[in-house]
């Protein structure tokens, strides 16, 4: 057996919710009616409860298993928590690959202590980090959407309860650009508690048509795409080579390379005009693919396993909280003003920094030293074009709150904006780049600042060409849920970086030459 096919068979169906036998052990709880008739009346039963209020539970948390693209499969867990303090919680196995939701289940009104140990029973088989609800949801939904457009439809407990859970599929989620299928077509991965395996045959020869798609089965029969894969193909798909993410060639980039490119390169003016707005796209893909396989070649694994450990490295021991804008110690005591500040930050972000510095400045009057209010001074001052006051606010912003990761991320782009790289990375040096670096008995920060925090490390790596540590930033950006638009603008730049890279290399090559 191939090793592409031992690790996709090994790591796709990584069973570690079996110990629990999803289907026998996993019942909800009872519940005593008597402790609890404030929480559920004597005529609704868990199931109904889930149903009818499982989506008015604030979150409690998000998990998912960090390498859910390359597994294949996505074990999700959704917590919400209720008036009580004890969770809800449900289950999600979702293969990405063909199938969707395998199997989902549900602990209803648990202790705390009750959920954490079985997490914790589940985290020795499986590494769960903590994630933002965005990400889980378009995982769920969007493989739910691929599985229904090959015939598979969710696992029954899905849509009887646990889909209640999770908020509404509509146009209020920010959708993210996952790739679902392996290589643009379904894999098939059957395990032995799965047998027989021909009714999913069946399925998929109706509805992708034989030929179409992939399969690996118990016995260690697959199909000839994926007995051919050679041990180059696997690399990538085990650490610490996954997360630089060479997109490998399907089989209509393959044509394109083998058959057309070198026919574009002697196209005169006239018939390159003549070009499609689809074919540049397909050649700029293509340009694209070719760039990163070259470039995930080009440096020795030592190299590769210290970039893999930064990146594994970065959003460990904290967590991520959508609903967080400011944290616990930099809320202004009054009510008001801290009403006050918040509508100051509305007024920037719709583009009235005027208005925003003038109450930003009524409020410094009583609270000199609050970081949320130096912050949005400072990029006023910056929306404003006041280069020598936002400098001054920064300065003394950093010399006061070094910690801050608001403060950190504008301090270390003024840096980077004056080209004083020694000086930032002797700060890094000093204080350590990730979080929990910085501040090692602080836990729970805003999604945003954490995203906003890595984007300017990202940007720095980028600057100083360190390619490496700037793509696994972008890699745990991108699996931690960092939103699509500003995923989208950080891989330019990146491709930017990489471009120049190779610009660089190809001038040295001839230089050497000559």
């Amino acid at each position: 057996m191939s090793p592409l096919r031992e690790a996709v068979k090994a790591r796709h169906y990584r069973e570690c919710f079996s110990e629990w036998n999803l289907n026998s052990n996993f019942k909800p709880i009872a519940v005593s009616k008597k402790k609890n008739r404030k929480l559920i009346s004597n005529n609704l039963s868990p199931e109904n409860y889930i149903k009818n209020r499982g989506r008015n539970l604030p979150i409690y948390e998000c998990l998912v298993n960090e390498e859910w693209q390359e597994d294949g499969v996505a074990q999700i867990v959704i917590a919400r928590q209720h008036s009580n303090g004890n969770l809800t919680f449900c289950v999600y196995l979702v293969d990405i690959f063909c199938r969707g939701v395998k199997e989902t289940f549900y602990q209803f009104n648990v202790p705390v202590k009750t959920y954490l140990d079985i997490i914790e029973e589940i985290r020795a088989e499986v590494e769960l980090i903590k994630t933002d609800y965005t990400l889980v949801h378009n995982i769920i939904f969007g493989a739910i959407e691929y599985a229904g457009d090959f015939g598979f439809s969710p696992h029954r407990d899905f849509e009887k309860v646990t889909a209640y859970l999770l908020e509404e599929d509509d146009e209020q989620i920010d959708l993210l650009d996952i790739k679902f299928g392996f290589r643009g077509k379904p894999l098939l991965v059957v395990t032995e508690e799965e047998e027989p395996y021909n009714k999913y045959l069946a399925i998929l020869d109706k509805t992708a048509g034989v030929g179409n798609y992939n399969y690996l089965l118990p016995s260690g029969e697959a199909s000839d795409e994926i007995d051919k894969l050679e041990d180059t193909d696997v690399m990538f798909f085990n650490p610490p080579y996954t997360f630089l993410e060479p997109k490998i060639f399907d089989e209509e980039t393959e044509t394109i390379i083998d058959e057309e490119l070198s026919e574009y390169e002697n196209f005169d003016d006239e018939e390159l005009n003549k070009i499609t707005e689809d074919e540049i796209e397909l050649l700029t893909e293509t340009h694209i693919r070719m760039s990163e396989m070259l470039f995930a070649y080009m440096f020795p694994k030592e190299e590769v396993q210290e970039a893999y450990d930064f990146g594994m490295e970065l959003f460990e021991g904290i967590e991520l909280n959508e609903e967080i804008e400011f944290d616990d110690d930099e809320m202004l005591p009054d009510k008001s003003d801290m009403e006050l500040l918040s509508h100051a930050y509305e007024d920037f972000e719709a583009g009235n920094p005027k208005k925003a510095l003038k109450i930003a400045k009524q409020l410094l009057v009583n609270y000199p030293d609050n970081p949320p209010l130096l912050n949005l001074i400072y990029v006023c001052y910056i929306s404003l074009k006041k280069a020598r006051k936002a400098e001054d606010v920064i300065l003394y912003s950093y010399q006061r709150f070094p910690k801050n990761i608001s403060i950190r991320s504008y301090y270390f782009l003024y840096l980077m904006n004056k080209k004083k790289y020694d000086e930032l990375e002797k700060q890094l040096a000093t204080t350590g780049i990730t979080i929990k670096d910085v501040n090692p008995n602080k836990y729970c920060y805003s999604s945003n600042r954490v995203f906003g925090y890595y984007q300017t490390i990202l940007i720095f790596f980028l600057n100083t060409n360190q390619l490496l540590k700037s793509k696994a930033i972008l890699y745990q950006l991108n699996i931690h849920g960092m939103k699509q638009i500003m995923y989208d603008s950080l891989y330019e730049f990146y491709l930017e970086s990489m471009s120049d890279f190779f610009e660089k290399m190809e001038k040295k090559i001839q230089y050497d030459d000559e």
